[in-house]
């Protein structure tokens, strides 16, 4: 009794809910494929891709508050990058993740320097510019990426049961992102993104230059978008321009915020539950399920932020404790090691 008594105190920890709901997903996620048949499987490696997509939007946009409407351009980047650079150059398959992660985290670099210059609903147009880029110069290139008719990528893995080995690597890439983004988001980093994201004119007022800062961001969430490109490319063995479109695009924004911006564990529920549900939804035929989903995304997005923002408002005459770090948590001028705009 007192070892659950223990556990009790140490489960009710700051913290600590956070950490055994990733852990409790964790256990089903790796679970789950045991017991589900093939379509199951196929499920569960497609919820993979888009988790790592999700969560590394909902960072930037959540986190960082920076709304890019651009970042699946980078899972494209990453594919593409598979096949220009990796099966058509006989570079070694097991290079292409760092590969296509680092080519995609630099264009993403890109766009956190220009974002550093343009805010709100700029920003918004510029990535979305961004998209329809990537997908010009896809299709403007049909000798090196297949243009409109999509290329064929070379098998990763062979043999029974790929499904399953799929999914482990897909596995162990959300796991590893989620470690790296928890550390991350726990050091100083993390506070500065907050400040930035809540007054970035009073972060400068600070002392705090938002062109690294807004850079790094940037790279690090494009290079995780582009990991995420590379392990679709091999699942399916085949990519079209369609990987980096803006109805995946949409997809990606939706799940984002129906798990709740800046959280963690709640775009990998809301990733997995809408999948599930658009794969239920195609037996009704292509047209019916589309609409019905569509219906069911605006009511997602319009009813889930309401129900977040009831079931966290404080009791009458309670005062509402901050959960994110703010201006007062940055360290002045001389700690973060920049002072101004670039």
């Amino acid at each position: 009794m007192d070892v659950i008594g223990r556990f009790k105190r140490w489960a009710s920890g700051p913290g600590r809910t956070r950490t055994l709901s990733v852990a409790l997903l964790l256990a089903i996620a790796a679970a789950y494929p045991l017991f589900a048949d093939s379509v199951g499987q196929d499920l569960a490696v497609r919820i993979t891709y888009y988790v790592l997509l999700v969560a590394s939007w909902n960072l930037l946009a959540g986190y960082a508050g920076l709304y890019s409407f651009g970042h699946v351009a980078f899972a494209a980047v990453g594919a593409y990058s598979t096949v220009v650079l990796v099966a058509r150059h006989d570079l070694p398959l097991e290079l292409s993740f760092l590969i296509g992660g680092l080519i995609a985290g630099g264009v993403g670099a890109l766009l956190g320097l220009l974002s550093s210059r343009i805010r709100g609903p700029y920003l918004i147009v510029a990535s979305f510019g961004l998209l329809v880029a990537v997908q010009t110069v896809v299709l403007a290139n049909p000798s090196q990426t297949g243009g409109a008719s999509g290329s064929i990528v070379p098998s990763l893995l062979s043999g029974p049961d790929t499904e399953l080995s799929y999914y482990g690597i897909g596995l162990f890439l959300v796991a590893l992102f989620f470690l790296v983004s928890v550390v991350l988001l726990r050091t100083r980093a993390g506070k500065v993104f907050a400040a930035l994201r809540d007054d970035e004119d009073g972060a400068i007022a600070i002392g705090v230059n938002p062109l690294p800062w807004k850079t790094a961001i940037f790279a690090y969430t494009s290079f995780w978008a582009g990991v995420a490109g590379v392990f679709l490319a091999y699942y399916t063995g085949f990519i079209t321009p369609s990987i980096g479109g803006v109805p995946e695009m949409s997809m990606v924004v939706a799940m984002g915020i129906a798990g709740g911006l800046g959280t963690l564990v709640g775009p990998v529920v809301s990733t997995g539950a809408l999948l599930w549900l658009s794969d239920r939804l195609r037996v009704i035929g292509e047209g019916y399920s589309s609409l019905l989903f569509g219906v069911v995304l605006l009511f997602v997005v319009l009813v889930v932020p309401w129900a977040r923002r009831r079931l966290r408002k404080p009791p009458a005459g309670a005062t509402e404790s901050r959960t994110t770090p703010s201006l007062d948590d940055v360290e002045p001028v001389g700690s973060l090691g920049a002072t101004g705009r670039s």
